[in-house]
């Protein structure tokens, strides 16, 4: 498959305000968005020229290649016009290119950190708040139940905070709490002869063959066992905790990995 990189330039400004690559109708699929009521600046400044009847010209500046030198072009060419967020140039582009359409942790962190640069301190006009308001209005009005389960999203959002918050509240107590020689004979004397259900046992025997993810460090172990193995913490304790049992121990915390 041959890839290339391309340009939209405003007719009007008679500037370059957005650099992309791509491979066959990848530029008619910018359109097909904008029409849709994609956000952005880009859509919104592609939305702008199409309601005065003028489009956009799109320029080819490289093509011929494969996606890994594509992708080389398009960080060049941003690089080389700017981009608004960053105050270099003139492009609409959030990120410097190179990456592709999927965005790994490392690079959406970037997006993020440079449109919240590209946003602070910026005051809008009347006129832009208007627009806004006109532009909320009307997605509500095509999508009635837009506004319930954006406001379920947002409530889903902050418990979901709210829950990590606890996990690792209740971890760093964990971690640094110290158990004194009773405490510890006590919890000691406490399972010995202890008897577990049949629907324990079956879940425990389970778990043996899942993979269990270690979140402080990333790291996935075949089963439970190995995991307190490497870890140094005994078994139960990490089947505790990755059946909501325990939020954490000494510190770790753990959960089965889906395959």
């Amino acid at each position: 498959m041959s890839f290339f990189v391309y340009r939209f330039v405003d007719p009007v400004a008679n500037e370059v305000f957005y650099v992309g690559k791509g491979s066959g109708d990848r530029v008619q699929t910018h359109f097909n968005a904008a029409k849709r009521g994609a956000s952005g600046h880009f859509y919104n400044r592609v939305r702008k020229l199409l309601s005065v009847g003028i489009k956009p010209e799109i320029e080819f500046i490289w093509e011929g290649g494969d996606e890994t030198e594509a992708l080389r072009k398009e960080v060049e060419f941003i690089a080389l016009y700017g981009r608004r967020l960053d105050g270099t140039g003139t492009l609409c582009n959030i990120t410097a290119g190179g990456e592709g359409c999927v965005l790994d942790g490392a690079a959406l962190a970037a997006r993020n950190a440079a449109i919240s640069k590209g946003l602070k301190g910026r005051v809008l006009s009347e006129e832009s708040r208007a627009k806004i308001s006109e532009a909320k209005k009307s997605r509500y009005a095509r999508d009635p139940g837009l506004y319930e389960r954006t406001a379920k999203a947002l409530a889903d959002a902050r418990q979901n905070v709210d829950k990590s918050k606890r996990i690792a509240a209740a971890s760093k107590a964990c971690a640094e709490r110290v158990w004194s020689d009773e405490s510890r004979a006590k919890l000691s004397a406490s399972c010995i002869g202890r008897r577990y259900g049949k629907d324990v046992i079956n879940r425990m025997r389970h778990s043996k063959m899942k993979p269990v993810l270690c979140h402080n460090t990333g790291e996935v172990y075949e089963n439970g066992r190995e995991a307190a193995n490497a870890t140094g913490v005994g078994y139960k304790s990490v089947w505790r905790v990755c059946n909501g049992k325990s939020p954490s121990v000494k510190g770790l915390i753990f959960s089965y990995k889906e395959n």
